[in-house]
């Protein structure tokens, strides 16, 4: 229960070297109990992180990319608004300005947040574990764009 409170807290980083195997072993031996306010503030903490990043893993790649565009395009403005400043611009929010950029941000985003996070939600809650699957698809969508883009670029 710790190690997955860390992670929905912190993200993957909070644990090292830890994987999400260990992540979900360790969720799927929590013993749940719904009286222990620690652990109901844990399921909440969950479910409100896992709504906030969860757009990768909408059943239409159509919707996931409509959103993954609102949120670029979000982090684009604070990226130029921190080169306006002369402040540090926040890496990886800077360069978001094309299809492909874009594509390959949302792959690793799901690769290194969402589906970690997910492979625990599914273990702790099993009519949820098909939500990968749909992440899974729309990055098979986001590889179809990269490949369009080399393409058109000539290196495909």
């Amino acid at each position: 229960m710790k190690e997955a409170l860390a992670f929905v807290e912190k993200g993957p980083k909070a644990y090292g070297n830890a994987t999400s195997k260990s992540l979900c072993e360790s969720a799927e031996l929590a013993n749940f109990d719904r009286s222990n306010l620690q652990h109901r503030l844990f399921i909440g903490r969950l479910f409100l992180h896992s709504a906030d990043i969860s757009n990768p893993l909408h059943s239409s790649f159509d919707v996931a990319r409509d959103w993954a565009v609102r949120v670029t395009t979000e982090f684009s403005r604070q990226a130029s608004k921190e080169k306006e400043l002369h402040l540090q611009v926040t890496s990886y929010m800077d360069g978001l300005d094309s299809e492909y950029n874009i594509a390959k941000v949302q792959i690793s985003f799901f690769e290194f947040m969402v589906q970690p996070l997910f492979d625990a939600v599914g273990k702790l809650f099993p009519n949820l574990s098909h939500l990968n699957d749909w992440g899974e698809a729309n990055c098979d969508g986001y590889r179809d764009v990269i490949a369009l883009c080399e393409k058109e670029r000539g290196g495909g």
